[in-house]
């Protein structure tokens, strides 16, 4: 199952969807069925080094249309907790994997 989040680190761009139930690479999604999300604004988490480590989102239980200005808000609020992550020093991208050597990986 692939959730809302995923395509939005996938495009590294944010991602606006008034009505999940209507857009073709979420409507089978659990998201809708589990947790009533039928509006999304998803924008990326993107470190400095141009990693996407997540998202921030915004969910509605009602069809909506995303305005520019709540969009904006989104991206700044991703950009404070961009700038929180990378202060207390997890800003950075996860190791592929911990326990192999320089020459492993």
């Amino acid at each position: 199952m692939i959730y809302h989040h995923q395509h939005v680190v996938a495009a590294r761009e944010p991602m606006l969807i008034s009505d999940a139930r209507e857009d073709e690479r979420l409507r089978d999604n659990l998201a809708i069925r589990d947790f009533g999300v039928i509006a999304y604004l998803g924008v990326p988490l993107i470190t400095r080094e141009r990693y996407a480590i997540g998202t921030l989102c915004v969910i509605d239980h009602e069809p909506r249309i995303w305005t520019s200005e709540e969009v904006g808000l989104v991206q700044d609020v991703a950009a404070a907790v961009l700038t929180e992550l990378t202060l207390r020093g997890h800003g950075h991208p996860p190791a592929v994997n911990a326990g192999a050597t320089a020459s492993e990986s």
